[in-house]
């Protein structure tokens, strides 16, 4: 198996690497005493995880992403040079960095310790028998479909794209999206349902087209309905583009899978081209020049990696300055609630939302109140200050049972809108499992509760409708 492999050489590397920065520690920034920790929990967490034989999926995402936190991150810190602290206007100290090694070394073995576990419990239960061939029908009602689609489309055209709410293949200088109502994002997520929809239409009637006649036309406009989506640009956040990504071609892979080569070139172009137009654009807006020449400006080729590693995979300076900032602003358990109550569709209607979430008060402190976003919380820093520092790994492993879900699903989906669902619920889960829970929970339920909930009720029309025609149909 391949993941199997480079879990093994990736290990081996790990453990080459921990006692190379143990060896010649003094090459390191001494703020970062103690790094040579992480590279040897990784080689820990390839040995917990080698006897894992379910949820290939979240085993693969995982074992790359604890590489990325827990090798290559500490290795960019070391060859960055002794100089090299991380950002220059956040001060903290030897013992605070020390001590965040230290929490992620513990977070990782116990999230670890959760996956093997959980695992192996759902391999012993009775089997729930997986589709022979990945599905290519739709489970739901076609008419339900078409006109949720037609609804998101006439939308697009009218009122999406001239108030630019999406872009189509580029981006303009208009409101980020943060800066939205809440109804405007409604109507996008209308539009985007509608948009993924239209999809998956057309997928399905190409699909069952090609069953019958495998020519070329059908796979042909199956991958240019996956390319138009891809092109929908909805916010400026470049990850919604690669879930789309990951969702339009594992379904594209359902339907046509032989040809999974012009599949592949297809979407990763077009995936990669729209990240590198968003990128382009946010290096643009007042905000990202802002946090770029602050965290970036005067590093090293070298240090700006290492600066960036941390950054998005929760390296320890960035969890220990969030660990200070989030103590001297007093955010504790009540936070927490009000943070995961503040982030579940539905529930969020009757909270007030009049306080800060967490994330908004540290990025508040950092930034003296002129930003609300820019630092990411961690769920090493957010299940420390919370939940101290023994059950502070309870929010990672929240994280990777709702990636283990999202897979359990999609693999057992018997329609074509339930797998590309749960597939996008998957990417979302899986590709960014250390950010805190609350920020992933938002776009969980909302997908859950507005897109899931066209499903079922197309789902229940189909099943309703079903014994009417079976009784009708002789005549």
């Amino acid at each position: 198996m391949k993941v199997k492999s480079f879990a093994t050489f990736a290990g081996g590397f790990a453990a080459l690497a921990g006692l190379y920065l143990l060896i010649d520690h003094q090459s390191t920034n001494a703020t970062y005493r103690g790094i040579w920790i992480l590279p040897l929990t990784f080689v820990m967490v390839v040995l917990g995880m080698s006897g894992v034989r379910k949820f290939g999926f979240t085993f693969a995402f995982l074992t790359t992403l604890f590489f990325v936190r827990l090798v290559l991150t500490p290795l960019a810190i070391h060859f960055a040079g002794p100089d090299y602290t991380a950002l220059s206007y956040l001060s903290v100290t030897t013992d605070e960095v020390f001590n965040a090694i230290l929490l992620i070394s513990w977070e990782s073995i116990a999230a670890t310790l959760f996956f093997v576990v959980a695992a192996g419990a759902i391999a012993r239960m009775r089997p729930v028998a997986e589709p022979a061939v990945p599905p290519v029908s739709l489970q739901g009602s076609q008419i339900v479909y078409g006109a949720v689609a037609m609804i998101g489309l006439v939308l697009i055209v009218t009122f999406g794209l001239p108030r630019g709410l999406l872009n189509f293949g580029s981006i303009t200088m208009g409101t980020v999206e943060a800066e939205r109502s809440s109804i405007d994002m409604l109507l996008i997520q209308i539009m985007i349902t509608g948009a993924w929809l239209m999809y998956l239409l057309t997928i399905h009637r190409q699909a069952l087209r090609y069953r019958r006649n495998p020519t070329r036309m059908p796979p042909l406009v199956g991958i240019a309905a996956g390319v138009l989506l891809l092109m929908l640009i909805f916010g400026d956040r470049r990850s919604i583009q690669l879930y789309t990504g990951i969702a339009v071609t594992t379904t594209l892979f359902a339907c046509f899978p032989d040809r999974k080569r012009v599949i592949v070139s297809s979407t990763v172009i077009t995936t990669v081209a729209v990240i590198a137009i968003v990128s382009f654009w946010r290096m643009f807006t007042r905000h990202d020049i802002e946090l770029t020449s602050a965290t970036l400006l005067g590093q090293s080729l070298m240090a700006t990696i290492a600066t960036t590693l941390q950054s998005y995979s929760g390296g320890p300076y960035q969890v220990a300055a969030a660990n200070g900032i989030l103590l001297s602003e007093d955010v504790g358990l009540g936070n927490v609630v009000f943070d995961f109550l503040r982030s579940t569709f539905v529930v969020n209607f009757f909270v007030n939302d009049s306080r800060m979430l967490t994330s908004q008060i540290m990025n508040a402190n950092i930034y003296d109140g002129n930003f609300l976003t820019g630092w990411l919380v961690f769920t090493t820093s957010y299940g420390a200050i919370s939940l101290g520092p023994v059950f502070m790994p309870l929010f990672l492993i929240l994280n990777i049972s709702l990636a283990m879900m999202s897979e359990s699903v999609f693999r057992r989906a018997r329609g074509l809108e339930v797998r590309f669902l749960f597939i996008y619920l998957f990417a979302r889960m899986s590709l960014f499992p250390f950010n805190a829970t609350p920020l992933l929970l938002s776009f969980f339920s909302l997908q859950l509760f507005t897109v899931g909930l066209i499903f079922f009720a197309a789902i229940l029309v189909k099943r309703i409708d079903q014994p009417f025609v079976r009784k009708t149909s002789w005549t």
